[in-house]
């Protein structure tokens, strides 16, 4: 399915009648299903896709943290307290230097979307 939507994106991208005819129309159905392919290929629903996307975290890490601590953006994790990451790092499957690693990551998303 994914490979679908992805082909789908490129059409609306490529072909000229549609950009034209429709003005702003293409633009936004390339953002919606550009949307539904990222959570397809994530395999979560559309609140996580900017958890998801940093190096590191997948639907389950973004879940852990949008349930312990609230955090819902990169710049969430950026600014994350010495209290939670230690929060964070005594959880099952977490460590310190996961942690460390994940805020690297995180900071380095932030960059790139500015």
């Amino acid at each position: 399915m994914e490979w679908l939507l992805f082909s789908m994106m490129r059409i609306l991208y490529e072909d000229e009648k549609i950009r034209y005819k429709n003005g702003n129309s293409q633009k936004i159905l390339y953002e919606l299903i550009n949307e539904i392919h990222q959570r397809v290929r994530y395999g979560c629903k559309s609140d996580m896709l900017s958890l998801v996307s940093i190096k590191g975290i997948g639907r389950i890490r973004a879940r852990e943290l949008e349930k312990t601590l609230g955090v819902l953006s990169a710049n969430d994790i950026v600014e994350l307290t010495e209290r939670d990451r230690e929060k964070l790092a005594d959880l099952r499957g977490w460590s310190p230097k996961l942690v460390n690693r994940l805020i690297k990551s995180a900071k380095k998303t932030t960059k790139r979307r500015n």
